[in-house]
């Protein structure tokens, strides 16, 4: 019998912006976080990148972006691929 990965995906919106995470311990750092809105934000994990550095979101710090990637738990997200969003074009038709 074949076991199948299933994978399920969640697009997620937001704003990407790094705050001191784990403050006090060993494992402090600055970590990407998306705040979807006042009261929900979400830690970004991207694999392969150094949990300390997340050097593939620092193009993205302070920008409104969509995520594509896998809810890990209720606060953190495996990005797959991340696209900034650019309001004023989002009308347009192709």
């Amino acid at each position: 019998m074949e076991k199948k990965n299933e994978t399920n995906l969640i697009c997620l919106q937001g704003i990407v912006v790094f705050m001191p995470v784990d403050v006090g311990s060993k494992s402090e750092a600055l970590a990407p976080i998306l705040y979807l809105n006042r009261n929900k934000k979400i830690r970004l994990y991207k694999k392969g990148d150094n949990p300390f550095e997340n050097n593939s979101f620092n193009d993205y710090d302070g920008k409104l972006v969509e995520t594509l990637g896998e809810l890990i738990g209720e606060n953190k997200l495996k990005v797959h691929s991340i696209r900034i969003i650019n309001k004023e074009n989002d009308n347009e038709l192709p």
